[in-house]
This record gives C-alpha cells, sequence and structure tokens, in this order.
C-alpha cells in the first residue's frame, strides 16, 4: 500500500474504527452469488414500498457514519461530482486517487427517497473509497458483495440493512438485469442479509 493510501486508512479509522465482519466462506463464488442474486431480484420487484418504515433507522445509522468518514476525506481527496461513470475499474480509481489526489463520483442514478443526490453521492465515495481503493473489488457481482463486506466494518451494525441494500441489492439487480434502477428504493432485506450470512461467510456475525 502506498504512503497516501496509508494516510486515507488512517483517516477512515479515525472516523469509523474498524469492526470484525468475516470473510467469505466456501459457499461464495459467482455461481452461487448469480442465482441468489435472481431470488434478489423477484423480491424486489415484487415489493412495491418505497421506503421500508421499520428499518428506516438503519438508513440514518449508515448516513451518520458515511458523513463522517467523508469529513475526514476531503483535507486528503480532492471529491468532484460528475453526470457520468468515470472509471472503468478500481485499477484507474485508485491511480487517480494515489497519483491526482482526486476521486470523481457520479451522479447518474442519484434519486433516493431517504437521501438527497449530495448525500447519496457522499454514500458512494464511502462505498468507494472502502471496496475500491482501499481494497481494489473488481466491478463485478462478487467484488461489489466484497466491497459491502468492507463497508460492514466501518460502520454501525445497526445500519447492516442499508448497507446491504444500497451495494448488494442494486448490484444484483445491475449484474443480472443489466442495468440500475432509475430510483432507488430504501427497502430492507433481512431475510437476503441473514441467509446471505449464513451461507456465503466463513464464520459467524458478531452483532457488536
Amino acid at each position: 500500500m502506498s504512503e497516501f493510501l496509508a494516510e486515507v486508512e488512517q483517516a477512515v479509522a479515525r472516523a469509523c474504527p474498524p469492526r470484525s465482519y468475516p470473510a467469505p466462506g466456501p459457499g461464495f463464488g459467482d455461481a452461487t452469488l448469480t442465482a441468489f442474486s435472481w431470488q434478489i431480484v423477484a423480491a424486489h420487484a415484487a415489493d412495491q414500498r418505497i421506503v421500508d418504515a421499520e428499518h428506516r433507522g438503519a438508513w440514518d445509522l449508515l448516513l451518520r457514519d458515511v458523513q463522517r468518514l467523508v469529513g475526514e476525506l476531503r483535507s486528503l481527496i480532492d471529491i468532484r461530482l460528475v453526470p457520468y461513470e468515470r472509471y472503468s475499474g478500481p485499477e484507474d480509481m485508485r491511480v487517480d486517487v494515489v497519483n491526482h489526489r482526486r476521486l470523481e463520483v457520479s451522479t447518474l442514478h442519484c434519486v433516493h427517497p431517504l437521501w438527497t443526490p449530495e448525500q447519496n453521492c457522499e454514500f458512494r465515495v464511502a462505498h468507494d473509497i472502502l471496496g475500491h481503493v482501499l481494497r481494489p473489488h473488481p466491478f463485478s457481482l462478487a467484488g461489489e458483495y466484497l466491497a459491502s463486506h468492507d463497508h460492514m466494518r466501518h460502520t454501525d451494525p445497526a445500519a447492516r440493512q442499508a448497507v446491504f441494500t444500497e451495494v448488494c441489492m442494486y448490484a444484483s439487480i445491475r449484474y443480472t438485469v443489466g442495468e440500475y434502477p432509475e430510483v432507488q428504493r430504501a427497502i430492507a432485506m433481512p431475510q437476503f442479509l441473514a441467509r446471505y450470512e449464513r451461507e456465503f461467510l466463513a464464520e459467524p456475525v458478531s452483532r457488536a
């Protein structure tokens, strides 16, 4: 890891001290994740809610941690909002951060029922830094699920339902159907998160 990325990692740790979250287990793989993702897609299509009132607090906690993290990063990285997808993969994203101290974040598909576009982009900054810059997971179905693990390690455990929706549910749609929904919905999927943690992780999940 470069000296600058070490600074970024220290800033992340100051804002959101790391927690434990298991590594993938033997059930984690492209075929099993794809089959699991199609079931998520079907459940998402069948659920017409815009906001899951029961789990709304998970999004509030996630945003709190995201804003704390992004606040630490702003002194290190020039964060720019752009109306296009800037990077083709984690490699060129990482090069931009390391060589130019810059991260460009897409404002596409940014309509969210609980967050403003600016707040949604703050979440994307946190996701990109945690899951694609500090840990260069690929832009793929498996890569996004792995990126969610890194985000789970830097947020309140009570926010994990929101992380699963914002990363895993939308990645499941993107890498099966082929595109992101134009408008996001804040719907928790506790049954799928519980099943994912049971079937795809190497050990039980700590709730602390």
